[in-house]
Formats: C-alpha cells, sequence, structure tokens
C-alpha cells in the first residue's frame, strides 16, 4: 500500500480553554483568535468525509520543545510568552504581545507551539519517508519575527519547521512558496 498524507488537525488546540477566556476577558470579539471559528472551519473536512479516507492519516498535534523554538525565536522571548501565557501582560507591548492581533490569554504559549510541533512533524515525515506528503490545518505563521509576535502570529512555525529539515539535511535545498496575499516578513528576514 502507498504511504498516506498526514493531516494534523486541530483538536488539542480546540481541548484548551484560553480563547474561551480571551472572549470573557475582551469587550470586542477577536474575529481570529475563537474557538468558533476555529471549530466551524475544522468541521468542514470533518463532515466532507475527508478525514475517514482512507489515504489519510489523522495525526495528533504536538508542543514543540524549546529546543526546537531555540533554532529561530530568542531564548527571552520564548520564557516572556510562556510567563504571559501562565501570569499576564506586563511590559508585552516589547514582545508585540496583548496587542488585538496577538492577546495574551491563558496557555498562549501552548497554543502558539502546538502548530509548530505539528509543522516539524509534517515535514520531517515526509522527509523520513513515514507519509506521501502531509499537511498542517493550523499553520502558516510567517509573520512572528526572533523576539517580536506580529500579524496573529506569535512563533513562526514556518522557519522552525526548515530550519529542523536544514539540521538532518543540511546539503537539500527548500523551496518556501508563500502564497498568501501579503509579505510573510518573518520568514523573509530568515531567508
Amino acid at each position: 500500500m502507498d504511504k498516506k498524507t498526514a493531516l494534523y488537525g486541530p483538536k488539542e488546540l480546540l481541548a484548551m480553554d484560553g480563547l474561551d477566556e480571551l472572549d470573557r476577558m475582551k469587550t470586542e470579539p477577536n474575529p481570529f483568535w475563537n474557538r468558533a471559528r476555529l471549530d466551524i472551519t475544522w468541521s468542514l473536512p470533518v463532515m466532507s468525509g475527508l478525514t475517514k479516507f482512507d489515504r489519510i492519516s489523522l495525526q495528533p498535534m504536538r508542543q514543540a520543545t524549546r529546543e526546537e523554538l531555540s533554532l529561530f525565536h530568542d531564548p527571552s522571548y520564548i520564557e516572556t510568552l510562556e510567563l504571559f501565557g501562565n501570569t499576564g501582560s506586563a511590559f508585552s507591548s516589547r514582545f508585540g504581545l496583548d496587542t488585538d492581533e496577538c492577546p495574551v490569554f491563558q496557555d498562549v504559549d501552548k497554543y502558539a507551539s502546538l502548530p509548530v510541533g505539528a509543522a516539524i512533524d509534517a515535514v520531517m515525515g515526509v522527509a523520513e519517508g513515514r507519509f506521501k506528503n502531509a499537511m498542517s490545518f493550523v499553520g502558516g505563521f510567517h509573520h512572528a519575527m526572533e523576539s517580536k509576535a506580529a500579524g496573529f502570529c506569535y512563533l513562526n512555525d514556518c522557519v522552525i519547521a526548515i530550519k529542523k529539515y536544514k539540521e538532518k539535511y543540511p546539503n537539500k535545498k527548500v523551496l518556501y512558496l508563500d502564497t498568501d496575499v501579503h509579505h510573510g516578513d518573518g520568514t523573509a528576514g530568515f531567508l
């Protein structure tokens, strides 16, 4: 049998409570960071039967390790994100945190880390031959800089997955193709 397509869905994100806290903390609803948006979007492939298709291997998301995050992000930024995800938002503007685009909420560090772990696992799963191809349902956070959140992006899963790949395959080339309608500044700064 041919290898399957790995699909990393948002089950682990949907099981967390932080987004619900954000809804209660802010007077204006955030159009990007809300459970209903993610839940409705994920329900489309589920209702269509895509996740049950015999060529799909539904994979769990995992949190990226601090070592993996440090492939691109400054250690002080990673520590700050962890701190604010657990205790509050003092002095957060220096790091682009607690804005309308990148709000601070309970376990924000875990929300941000799960797509990074999924991106790494997707890229490495294909590179190592475990999957024919792969897709992470939540990802593409290409605006996050080394030490700053921006544009709904806390951690740059694109850069970290590429760096992880290049760490194992230093002589291989990587084509990063960004089809978004605006500049992926965090990723462009790395490339």
